[in-house]
């Protein structure tokens, strides 16, 4: 009997322990979206961040280039080393992709890749305050949207 609820003691604290216990699938995708972006984000500059995060509260998409091409010309050579991070994200053997490959492998045969769960792992982004990777997973959409249009 001893043994037995040890063993019941043991599995109850893993599963306590357990940080994705209990949490909706979209909260874990879009924790783990927020550690990816983290990759990128720390290797970038903080004008270049909120100037990312910007795009989350722009009105227009022409008020966010007007934005980016202000901090851009007033800050070329840090924006040249910026946009290098930004196009890092692209990279077959770069951190960025290896880390969203992972979390793609992870989430594989669930149902994350539904508009209805795009929407949905954005407000946990925002829930968990991760602007970062809210505003690159906006681009990205944006990306894929513009895909979908170009090839119809």
């Amino acid at each position: 009997m001893k043994k037995l609820i040890f063993t019941l003691t043991l599995a109850f604290a893993f599963i306590a322990n357990n940080s994705s216990f209990g949490q909706s699938l979209e909260r874990q995708a879009a924790l783990d979206i927020c550690e990816c972006s983290h990759i990128i984000e720390n290797n970038v500059s903080p004008a270049f961040k909120e100037i990312i995060g910007f795009k989350l509260i722009a009105e227009t998409q022409e008020e966010f280039d007007n934005a980016m091409l202000t901090y851009i010309t007033n800050n070329p050579d840090q924006a040249a080393k910026d946009m290098q991070w930004m196009q890092s994200m692209s990279d077959d053997n770069g951190q960025f992709l290896r880390c969203i490959s992972k979390m793609e492998m992870k989430y594989d045969n669930t149902e994350l890749d539904t508009p209805d769960m795009y929407n949905s792992v954005m407000v946990e982004l925002y829930e968990i305050e991760c602007d970062f990777a809210a505003a690159l997973f906006l681009f990205g959409a944006e990306v894929q949207e513009a895909e979908v249009t170009e090839s119809e």
